[in-house]
């Protein structure tokens, strides 16, 4: 029978519990109402003997196991030996359970921040985003009745309340709280949750706090703090006791808050994006038609300057002078023409290759009236490069074209040049010029270009980042692997 109520605190060194308690070792009392100096409100007859023992992990006394008996004198050593024991598995029971209970308080710990981050990330727009913080928050810590998400104002250094659940007043959304102003200011303060135990303590007599937020009994709070520094406050508190919060609570609140502040920064540069989303369509479609009629421009000046090269030939009779007047011509043309494709085509930033070589073959047959040879532009789908890329890529393929219709068929023979332009694993391009031509001269060396021909195909390649590759086998053949972009 219980001879002790429940509840009943016991001072260490104090009576047969707190002897225990204070020496970590059995005891047992043969006559336990001449031993006792405390006087009890026992609920029956006190025992008229007793013994304890305590329940310890390692050093630490977890319990007083007490049996007692109503009997003088009524334990024997065994009975002793036999508290002793159950003491020890008692222990290692006590243990387990509380490991236990604290798995299972990490795992409802985990299962919260877990809903908490879903729900987090379920919405972009603010106003349901905070609405959806406050609603998991409450949720994750059961003691809260009530909650509030207060942004901080810069302008005027205020927290101002944006979202607020539980509350009777209405008004609350429209309150400010000024700097320093009850426990709210706290965490952005000291950088940390805060823990308030008696709200009603920590507010000061002339805080100017509205009646939205009378009857708080406990309250905690955590800063929301971003990627870009601190956005406001996110407070939680009790109406129902003082301490209703725990430790766990705060550390909990804290890891809420933290991932609370990146959905609200992340929501934020949605609405600010969404809401420019329009201006930046027209400035887009500003930027185009002046994009376009920039290459329209650049097309125009160096189809100028091709009629000026052409002009000036005509008044040159030494054929080596046109010769190389016309290769400049043919050089001028290979980028006017990158800039008419980009000026008649949708896409301002790249250029189909494949397309462009086409038109650059019609050219250069038409210029150099070398319809004996045959042409082919071989692709089996089209490939785009950036404008940076496709300038040296248009000369290269000039350049190799032009060298291939004055070298590689004299006295007019009929011959056949391939282009093979394909994509390359990694955003590599790769480009092939082949003819079966008479080939290149003996003794040149393709690593030591002598004419400008050829320095100018190792200048382009290595705008390119590409290695030049020569076969002579049955004819010339040229290849080039590059990066669709520059690194």
């Amino acid at each position: 029978r219980l001879y002790i109520p429940q509840g009943t605190r016991v001072w260490r060194g104090e009576g047969l519990v707190g002897s225990v308690l204070a020496m970590g070792a059995s005891l047992y009392v043969p006559d336990y109402l001449g031993w006792i100096s405390r006087i009890y409100n026992f609920h029956s007859d006190p025992p008229l003997s007793a013994m304890a023992a305590p329940v310890c992990w390692g050093e630490t006394v977890l319990a007083v196991l007490v049996a007692s008996s109503d009997r003088l004198d009524a334990f024997l050593p065994a009975d002793q030996q036999m508290l002793d024991l159950f003491s020890n598995q008692a222990a290692l029971a006590m243990r387990n359970a509380r490991i236990l209970q604290e798995v299972e308080r990490q795992r409802r710990r985990s299962e919260s921040l877990l809903q908490a981050t879903q729900t987090l990330t379920s919405t972009l727009e603010l106003g349901d985003l905070f609405d959806a913080i406050l609603q998991a928050a409450l949720r994750s810590v059961p003691a809260a009745q009530r909650g509030c998400i207060l942004l901080l104002d810069e302008t005027c250094d205020e927290l101002c309340v944006r979202a607020a659940a539980g509350y009777p007043d209405a008004q609350a959304l429209d309150w400010r709280c000024p700097p320093g102003s009850g426990y709210l200011w706290a965490p952005l303060r000291d950088l940390a949750a805060t823990l308030v135990q008696d709200a009603g303590q920590e507010m000061k007599p002339d805080d100017p706090l509205p009646t939205f937020l009378a009857g708080a009994l406990s309250a905690v709070a955590a800063p929301l703090r971003g990627r870009e520094g601190l956005l406001g406050v996110l407070a939680l508190e009790s109406t129902r006791a003082a301490g209703a919060f725990n430790q766990d609570d705060l550390v909990l609140i804290e890891s809420f808050a933290s991932q609370a502040a990146f959905a609200i920064e992340n929501a934020s540069l949605y609405e600010r994006a969404r809401s420019s989303e329009e201006q930046l369509r027209l400035s887009l479609q500003e930027k185009e038609v002046l994009l376009r009629e920039i290459h329209h421009r650049v097309k125009n000046n160096l189809q100028v300057v091709s009629s000026l090269l052409s002009l000036q030939s005509f008044q040159i009779e030494e054929p080596r002078l046109q010769g190389l007047l016309r290769e400049s011509q043919d050089r001028v043309k290979a980028m006017a023409m990158v800039h008419e494709m980009l000026y008649q085509t949708h896409d301002l930033a790249q250029v189909d290759i494949v397309a462009y070589s086409r038109s650059l073959v019609s050219y250069l047959v038409a210029a150099y009236q070398c319809y004996q040879v045959e042409f082919k532009v071989l692709a089996s789908e089209p490939v785009h490069l950036p404008l940076d890329r496709a300038i040296p890529f248009g000369l290269l393929v000039q350049e190799l074209l032009s060298n291939a219709l004055k070298h590689a068929f004299p006295d007019g023979s009929h011959g056949r040049v391939m282009i093979e332009i394909d994509e390359q694993p990694g955003e590599r391009v790769r480009l092939a010029v082949c003819d079966n031509g008479a080939g290149m001269r003996p003794g040149v060396d393709i690593n030591r270009p002598t004419t400008m021909g050829l320095q100018l195909v190792h200048s382009l390649a290595r705008q390119l980042n590409s290695p030049v590759k020569l076969q002579q086998d049955a004819g010339t053949a040229f290849e080039f692997v590059f990066p669709r972009k520059y690194n």
